[in-house]
């Protein structure tokens, strides 16, 4: 929309504009919240399994090495 038009806008109409956006915009961010926080359990959870494969390494290589 360009300056032009948003001028000739009534107030009621400029209004509505703003709650459109101010809504938008609390979505928006409740979404990026939500992809934030499972980013974070994705790393949580791939930290974790290193964590597992590193253990059945080493059992693997302690059994290896009693045979």
């Amino acid at each position: 929309m360009t300056d032009k038009e948003l001028r000739k806008l009534k107030r009621s109409e400029l209004l509505d504009l703003l709650l459109y956006m101010r809504k938008e915009l609390d979505e928006l961010q409740e979404e990026n919240e939500n992809l934030r926080k499972q980013l974070k359990d994705s790393a949580e959870n791939r930290e974790m399994l290193e964590k597992i494969f590193k253990a059945v390494c080493t059992e693997e290589q302690k059994k290896e090495s009693d045979v």
